[in-house]
């Protein structure tokens, strides 16, 4: 009798793996010391390329999957909030209609949101070897160099590295003054459904990737997953 309610909380599915496209296999377990029934552990293995994924999460999560992030920040307040990343999730910048940056992240990680800013400008600067901390200046001089320097033979490569730095260059003086205003719009897309944006002033951010969306929800920061499409 035990083993069969045992096995009643155990519920395996074929599932598609986000990382090859193969079928694998998932299994999600109820926690039978939980107060809350909707708790579960999420556990994910692909035989194909041997991609694991094992979170504890509400229900709710499993049911809706893919989790769209919209924050429509206004001041540097704002930005002093929590965030759960999960990896994997794609994260743009909006300046105005225009996506500014986009960014996909390599590991699941929380920290509050200006201090996600930071550490992704130190990411840009190390990509093109510069001082994040330093001014950006960029001139006209400059530019007029690169492109005479292009003219010359076997230095094609060496004009669009230029012209790739300069770019990077110009993005981190943008994601400055997105960090120093605080007034810009960010979403996230996360396929697995775990991200979070925490509420203002919360100081429990270990409990942040399993809070329910409807609880983080408010003026400034919207949670939602998006209608799944009816197939004809």
């Amino acid at each position: 009798m035990q083993q069969k309610e045992e096995a009643d909380k155990i519920h395996s599915t074929e599932t598609l793996c986000y990382n090859c496209n193969k079928m694998g296999e998932t299994q999600v377990i109820t926690l039978p010391y939980s107060s809350m029934p909707t708790e579960v552990i999420h556990a994910f293995f692909c035989p194909h390329c041997n991609t694991r994924d094992v979170g504890f999460f509400d229900k709710e999560t499993e049911m809706h999957k893919k989790l769209i992030i919209t924050c429509k920040f206004q001041s540097k307040d704002d930005l002093q909030r929590y965030v759960f990343l999960q990896e994997g999730s794609k994260i743009f910048f909006y300046k105005g209609r225009r996506i500014l940056y986009k960014y996909e992240v390599p590991t699941s990680t929380v920290m509050v949101i200006e201090m996600f800013l930071t550490s992704l400008i130190r990411k840009i600067a190390e990509m093109i070897n510069v001082d994040p901390t330093e001014e950006l200046v960029f001139s006209e001089e400059n530019e007029e160099s690169n492109n005479l320097e292009s003219k010359e033979e076997n230095e094609e490569d060496k004009y669009e590295e230029s012209k790739d730095r300069e770019i990077l260059l110009k993005k981190i003086g943008e994601i400055k003054h997105l960090r120093n205003t605080g007034n810009f719009k960010l979403v996230i897309h996360d396929e697995k459904g775990k991200s979070r944006v925490g509420l203002k002033d919360q100081q429990c951010p270990d409990q942040l990737y399993c809070a329910h969306i409807a609880d983080l929800n408010d003026g400034i920061v919207e949670h939602k997953y998006p209608k799944k499409r009816r197939e004809e």
